[in-house]
């Protein structure tokens, strides 16, 4: 038995002052330090002595700069120590570098828990001006306004805003199939789902990993840690069953899994999963393989230095660069700060026509008023 394994023994049994002891004398041997500085700011942070456990994190970053683990732990101390406000940066960095940081993402709920509605201030978003949204805005469905009552959820999930703007865009557009990656807690989901049954035709794909999220609880339905089973049940409190598939794993995998099934195709998409380049080039090159010609594609998140998030504007940007005959691209800066992204999918070769042309509609208003024409 080693003698980290011995001091980890008496945390074990119990004498976890102890462990921290003989942990304490083995700091100075070079090829144990590091692991030993992981174990006792553990130990310390599960006696609630977080200043000190802060101090063995940030000796551990200065051993291993890119360890996001250690990130996460002092993020977690930095709000139990009562930074918040710090720790919700921190934590919001971690996930914009990898959005399947399960520690960040635990660390952010507590901040926005311990923050309120300074959470969302803090991240970009005008709370003032999304409460304002709120109530000026015809409602979309009562499960959806329960959600939305609850700021704890943003701004994870997509703001009110641009909720009612992706509404309206399915409303107008009617496609007979959606697919959305990225469902969260099923917010989005329901919006989008609403809209196609206000156009009383039309199906969503929700693609999504679905992993745990602790500690949350639904204004809906209570607590639930299950993202797949909140979602659900948020669906089937809205009475929108029929107009939602989930499908639980790997996007860009699932997406082609099921589209390649002869004759299936989407006629629009909203991407927001997997915010790293990688993740979002996978999602948008799934996406492009069976969407239409002219159809139109939604990216939320798309303004980095508002939402700290590069992947969907790296989509844009090299759509723009690569394809501009291909698609039409277009990034909105939008009235609560993250941005959202508009593609819509050309026939290839063809410039777009629209009929009847700018000349020709006012040649024939000319005439129409006998002004002639030189």
């Amino acid at each position: 038995m080693t003698k980290l394994d011995k001091a980890l023994e008496h945390a074990r049994r119990g004498d976890v002052p102890k462990a921290i002891e003989q942990l304490s004398e083995m700091i100075g041997e070079p090829d144990m330090r590091l692991a030993v500085l992981y174990q006792r700011a553990w130990l310390l942070r599960g006696l609630g002595r977080y200043e000190e456990a802060l101090e063995d994190y940030r000796a551990i970053l200065a051993l291993a700069p890119e360890d996001s683990k250690a990130e996460s732990l002092l993020a977690d101390c930095l709000n139990a120590t009562g930074e918040a406000r710090e720790a919700l940066k921190l934590a919001q960095r971690l996930i914009s570098q990898d959005p399947m940081n399960a520690e960040a993402a635990e660390v952010l709920r507590k901040c926005q828990r311990a923050l309120g509605a300074e959470a969302t201030l803090l991240s970009g978003c005008n709370t003032r001006e999304i409460q304002y949204q709120r109530k000026s805005s015809h409602s979309i469905n009562g499960i959806v306004d329960q959600l939305e009552a609850d700021i704890s959820i943003f701004p994870a999930s997509i703001s009110p805003i641009i909720a009612r703007t992706i509404y309206y865009l399915v409303r107008s557009l009617r496609p007979k199939i959606m697919a959305e990656t990225g469902s969260f807690i099923g917010y989005s989901t329901l919006c989008i789902a609403q809209a196609l049954n206000d156009n009383q035709s039309g199906i969503l794909h929700a693609f999504d990993l679905f992993t745990e999220l602790a500690g949350f609880k639904s204004p809906v339905i209570g607590p639930c840690s299950d993202r797949l089973e909140i979602c659900r049940r948020h669906i089937a409190a809205a009475q929108l069953d029929e107009r939602v598939v989930i499908h639980a794993g790997d996007s860009s995998s699932n997406i082609r899994k099921f589209f390649q099934q002869d004759g299936l195709e989407m006629q629009m998409a909203f991407i927001d999963g997997d915010h790293s380049s990688e993740g979002c080039l996978k999602d948008w090159l799934a996406v492009d393989e069976y969407l239409v010609e002219g159809g139109l594609v939604l990216f939320h998140d798309t303004i980095p230095e508002i939402c700290n998030h590069l992947g969907p504007r790296y989509v844009l940007e090299e759509l723009q660069k690569r394809a501009p005959s291909r698609y039409h691209v277009i990034n909105l800066p939008t009235f609560d700060g993250p941005g959202l992204g508009m593609v819509q999918k050309r026939t290839p070769g063809r410039s777009p026509r629209w009929k009847p042309s700018l000349y020709h509609a006012l040649l024939e208003k000319v005439f129409q008023h006998g002004l002639g024409i030189e």
